[in-house]
């Protein structure tokens, strides 16, 4: 007899009162401590006790103190349980009761779900403010090729908070087209020539954002400031972890309290905010971490030496946040991670410009990867995982680096009066939230919190492009508006070239089962076109399909639960687990999914290296596959 195929969902209650009401519209008797209910027949299996861990106090309550107040997470799930359920066509009426007394949506991509019914992004709107006033220290954005869309200074200068872009002189005017000259600092070219790119290339290509960070650490030096930050130009905003919700700051007060913590140590060489994807509120986070690699954001001391008396500084053309996290901490100075303080920036590669432009759209990872091994071969190592080469680095034998207060025991103490309140919903969709105007748009109005009057500090005089340099900038940009056109033809020819070496499929007449792979866009929404391709795939095979193995989100995935439940074919779904492998995710699944295969379908713009890196893959396994382009009308239109 054929065992009925199960689907699965996770229903969570944040009460008591929530799991009664829950077994009083449904007829059940499930306790707290129910683990799986299988319906319709209505059994239960309960989970096993656990021995509670009485665990130390953590050492950050006792640093982490004289601050703003950090709200720990607070696990608001009273109870939750697997639900299994039928997934054959013919039982949907149960999940469709099911639907209806909860009064959630249950589409076929639904994993779980809440009841009572789970308001989505009630605290989107929120916003947190201070009343420290801005950060000491100079902000510095280093920025290249992105004069329209340098985010991280936008954001500053909506939040009144002063920074420096740090530009090259050749792109200076586009900068001035859409920034005030008073923030731009033209990177002197005496940064670039002398920087040890810690390889033979020389000026082959671009050496990366090194050089500008040199730059900055000198001007803040020069300026007398004892730390700098240094900042990509791809952060959208800073926030704070506030329990249970990540909330975006609207001021400096958040950067300056990260500087109030530093200042407390003699040995803290480089601190930084951690990145808002990977601080998610879903367990307890400590306020901080120590010794650890520093990305992106950071706020660096100025003074630090190494070993041999010689001043850290940048090097290196790819890497450079890695190799001096490594070098400050094998040196004995201690590094600080801030979770309490994060920041929104967007992936590198997702962004035009940049390093985007002058390395990874061109040579991919490979190289980048490679130097950080050169530099610590003891600690880091290149792997080719996830479809792609990439570095491991250990940071265990830093782990125990102290926090060393020395003669600092005694420090200043501030006043933070944290304020968090609610932005009108036309505001929050608008991205008007500014703090220009943030304090009369909110709904729960707080005590008001009043300007602080910084004034940028006129310093090293800005100078003027030569006439060559502005037109080597002009040149580079048609010629990289050029690069893109060719770019998005070449992707259109790829998806023709693929397809002409597929001759259909070749089915193993030994085997009785077939499983077939769909991949694709999420906004591919042809479902006509979907189930053509699918069925004459099907029409080509002797033996029916058994399993559609599925991993895509979107549309494409809800036609594919759609067409296997209409065809009685079962769907065996691969669920990415972001929260340990972070953007390789999907990687880490079309590994496992093409040791289970016999053929895979791809829906493809030709532009996406994900699929490149799928393809490859299954190329290597001998697994044949065929790539669906969507309909395009025009290069405008892509």
């Amino acid at each position: 007899m054929k065992t009925k195929a199960l689907r699965k969902l996770t229903i969570r209650f944040k009460s008591e009162q929530a799991l009664k009401d829950f077994n009083k519209i449904m007829n059940l008797h499930c306790p707290k401590n129910t683990k799986e209910l299988y319906l319709p027949e209505g059994n239960i299996k309960l989970k096993k006790s656990s021995k509670k861990i009485i665990k130390k106090e953590p050492e950050w309550k006792r640093e982490f103190v004289d601050l703003f107040e950090y709200a720990e997470f607070e696990n608001k799930i009273y109870a939750s349980f697997d639900i299994f359920i039928s997934a054959d066509p013919a039982d949907e009426k149960y999940i469709d009761e099911l639907a209806e007394k909860t009064g959630n949506k249950i589409s076929p991509l639904t994993k779980s779900f809440y009841y009572p019914k789970k308001e989505k992004g009630p605290n989107r709107s929120l916003r947190v403010s201070s009343t420290r006033g801005n950060p000491e220290f100079p902000i510095y954005v280093v920025s290249k090729t992105r004069a329209d869309n340098c985010v991280t200074a936008n954001y500053f200068r909506d939040m009144g908070v002063p920074y420096y872009i740090v530009v090259e002189e050749h792109q200076y005017n586009d900068y001035a087209e859409y920034h005030d000259e008073k923030h731009l600092l033209i990177l002197d070219q005496k940064f670039l020539d002398e920087y040890d790119t810690f390889d033979n290339l020389g000026n082959t290509k671009s050496k990366g954002p090194g050089a500008a960070r040199n730059f900055a650490w000198w001007h803040s030096t020069q300026n007398g400031y004892k730390w700098h930050w240094v900042f990509d130009d791809n952060v959208y905003g800073i926030y704070i972890l506030e329990g249970n919700d990540r909330i975006k700051t609207i001021d400096g007060g958040f950067l300056a309290s990260c500087e109030d913590f530093v200042k407390r140590y003699d040995n803290i060489a480089i601190a930084g905010l951690n990145y808002y994807m990977f601080v998610v509120p879903t367990k307890h986070l400590p306020p901080y971490v120590k010794n650890t690699r520093i990305y992106s954001m950071l706020l660096i001391r100025n003074d630090i030496t190494a070993k041999d008396g010689k001043p850290f500084r940048w090097r290196g053309r790819y890497n450079e946040d890695t190799d001096l996290s490594l070098r400050v901490l094998k040196d004995g100075w201690s590094t600080v991670q801030f979770n309490a303080v994060n920041g929104d920036k967007l992936c590198t590669q997702k962004m035009k410009g940049g390093n985007t432009e002058e390395f990874y759209s061109k040579e991919g990872t490979y190289d980048k990867s490679k130097m950080i091994e050169d530099m610590h071969p003891d600690v880091a190592k290149v792997h080719w995982r996830f479809g792609r080469w990439h570095h491991y680095v250990d940071y265990l034998p830093f782990a125990d680096n102290p926090l060393s207060k020395g003669s600092k025991h005694k420090y200043k103490k501030y006043t933070y009066n944290k304020h968090i309140f609610r932005i009108s919903t036309e505001d929050h969709l608008n991205r008007t939230d500014t703090k220009e105007n943030t304090y009369c748009n909110y709904l729960d109005r707080c005590s008001e919190v009043g300007e602080t009057d910084i004034v940028l500090p006129d310093i090293l005089p800005h100078k003027t492009p030569s006439k060559e340099k502005i037109q080597q900038g002009k040149q580079e940009k048609l010629e990289r508006e050029e690069r893109e056109k060719r770019a998005k033809e070449q992707a259109i020819q790829n998806i023709s070239n693929y397809n002409k070496n597929y001759k259909g499929f070749t089915a193993n007449e030994n085997d009785k089962t077939y499983k077939i792979a769909v991949f694709g866009i999420s906004s591919f929404d042809d479902y006509d076109k979907f189930k053509f391709e699918l069925d004459e795939i099907k029409n080509e095979i002797n033996n029916p399909i058994t399993h559609i193995v599925n991993i895509t989100e979107g549309n494409i995935g809800i036609f594919t639960i759609n067409y296997a439940a209409k065809n009685s074919i079962n769907v065996q779904d691969f669920k990415p687990d972001y929260r340990r492998n972070g953007k390789y995710a999907k990687i880490v699944e079309y590994e496992k999914i093409s040791e289970i295969i016999d053929f895979c379908i791809i829906f493809s713009d030709g532009i996406t290296s994900e699929f490149d890196q799928l393809i490859e893959m299954i190329t290597d396994k001998k697994i044949q596959y065929k790539i669906i382009q969507p309909k395009i009308s025009s290069l405008e239109e892509w």
